[in-house]
């Protein structure tokens, strides 16, 4: 009984082997890199948030800079850029919190080193998946943000 149960499985696995070396992978469709986004992390959490797009030239990012950087354009708000769409665009991702209490956002696919300022009156602390704080960008900051262990952001008064 034993040898046959060892022989049923192993031919089992034979076939399974063979069948995934059949596989045909030469017309798979390539693999797309997720797209960033943020989303406050509860309903709670009382910020607006908006994404600006920009062809993915020299000239884009330039015109992605300049809005982050624009009081304009981010007037009270804290801005950064990501890459998205597969490379054919840079995303500014501009968070205007509430002035009167603690809320946090949640960051999902957000990688790189990019252009980022506070324009906002609160301070912003980027996070980890746990929480801990890894950088805080006070009110009027404006430096270049490592983004590939940000999950959340707090921005509080």
């Amino acid at each position: 009984m034993r040898l046959l149960r060892r022989a049923a499985l192993f031919a089992v696995s034979v076939i399974m082997v063979l069948s995934t070396a059949v596989t045909p992978t030469a017309g798979a469709a390539p693999a797309i890199a997720a797209e960033p986004s943020a989303v406050p992390f509860s309903p709670d959490d009382d910020v607006t948030i908006s994404e600006i797009a920009f062809v993915h030239t020299a000239d884009g990012l330039r015109r992605a800079k300049e809005y982050v950087h624009s009081g304009d354009s981010c007037a009270f708000a804290f801005c950064t850029i990501q890459n998205s769409s597969g490379g054919r665009f840079y995303k500014v991702f501009k968070m205007s919190p509430s002035i009167y209490v603690c809320t946090t956002v949640r960051l999902s696919n957000f990688l790189g080193r990019w252009d980022t300022h506070n324009h906002s009156t609160d301070t912003a602390e980027l996070q980890d998946q746990y929480f801990r704080t890894n950088s805080i960008f006070p009110p009027g900051r404006r430096d270049p943000a490592r983004w590939d262990p940000i999950y959340f952001i707090t921005f509080c008064p």
